[in-house]
Parts: C-alpha cells; sequence; structure tokens
C-alpha cells in the first residue's frame, strides 16, 4: 500500500461518517466560522480559522454547531522512511485527530510552513467544487504551536480535505528541512 492509499483509505473512514451525519440531519454542512461582518473569525497562534463540521439550521437560521468524530482508526504497523532528508513516521491516526510532531524547524518556520499550509487547505473563499461525496474538500482545525523538549506538536482536523493535503503538508516540511515529522493519532 502507498502513503497515498493510505491517507485514503484513512480519510474515507472519516468522510463516511460525516457524509452520513450530514445526510440525516437538517444542517450547514463544513462552514466556516465568521465575525458578524463575514470576515473569518481567527484565533490562536498563529491566528488562524476554523472550520466546524456542521452547523444545525432552522429554514436559514443557524443554530448549534455540531462535530462529528471518527468511529475507528486504521490499524497498521507505525512505519518510517525518508524524504529528502526528513524522516516521516507514520502511526495510525484518524483523519479528524492528527497529532504532528515536527523536530528540527525553529518555532517561527514552523508555524510559517504550518500557517501557509493551512490557508492552503481551508479554503477561506468557500471556492471548492464540491468532491464526489459532496463534502467541501477543506481542512478544518489546525491548534496552536507547543514546545515540548524541543519538538513542535500541533493537532490537525483534516476534515474534507484531499488524502494529498496531507502529503502536500510532508513535502513543505521537507522542503523546509525539518528532521523529523511523526503523524499519529491524538493522545
Amino acid at each position: 500500500m502507498t502513503v497515498t492509499e493510505l491517507f485514503t483509505a484513512i480519510r474515507s473512514l472519516y468522510s463516511e461518517v460525516l457524509v452520513n451525519a450530514i445526510a440525516r440531519s437538517h444542517v450547514f454542512a463544513e462552514p466556516a466560522l465568521r465575525t458578524a461582518d463575514g470576515a473569518l473569525a481567527l484565533k490562536g497562534e498563529p491566528p488562524l480559522p476554523l472550520r466546524v463540521d456542521m452547523v444545525s439550521k432552522n429554514g436559514d437560521e443557524a443554530r448549534h454547531s455540531i462535530m462529528v468524530d471518527s468511529i475507528s482508526t486504521l490499524q497498521f504497523a507505525p512505519f518510517a522512511f525518508q524524504m529528502s532528508a526528513t524522516e516521516i513516521r507514520i502511526c495510525p491516526f484518524a483523519w479528524d485527530g492528527v497529532a504532528l510532531s515536527i523536530s528540527g524547524l525553529a518555532l517561527d518556520a514552523a508555524s510559517h510552513v504550518l500557517g501557509t499550509w493551512f490557508m492552503a487547505w481551508f479554503d477561506p473563499d468557500d471556492d471548492n467544487a464540491p468532491t464526489e461525496e459532496g463534502l467541501g474538500g477543506a481542512a478544518h482545525y489546525m491548534s496552536g504551536l507547543s514546545v515540548e523538549m524541543g519538538v513542535i506538536k500541533v493537532g490537525l482536523d483534516l476534515g474534507s480535505a484531499p488524502a494529498h493535503a496531507l502529503e502536500d503538508l510532508l513535502f513543505r516540511l521537507a522542503d523546509a528541512d525539518a528532521s523529523q515529522v511523526t503523524l499519529k493519532g491524538e493522545d
């Protein structure tokens, strides 16, 4: 199995749950949270927007945000490979709950790479064509960055972003000369 096939299989476990939840409800699907004037609501460091899985609605009026969690995690033996000078380690994770660890990058460099990547896959203007499942094809959330013993840690909810969005992140981190990148399930 290739990394692309693995990421596609992991994504499909989550996307099936999300599609089914949307189909059973009267909701706005995958909306970006916005301020009263329509601008993206930004939070955290770096300041980034957020998409929720669904917002219940009454007519055209938004009610409550609803998050959908993966029901299962694809089980596989952890493995590692080299991408340029970067060691990539992949352990089982859920598409909507990725714990990303980065070694060998300064915090400001990692923040720039991650923030730029996230905004590229967030679809801030809601311009994405629907995916074959009818989803938005966008990343939902990136937590603030923390540093533990020199390792940068961040949480991701990849939402309905395609498998190649995660591959793109790995390439960007390798191009930035991270020494090691680990993907695993959130603790």
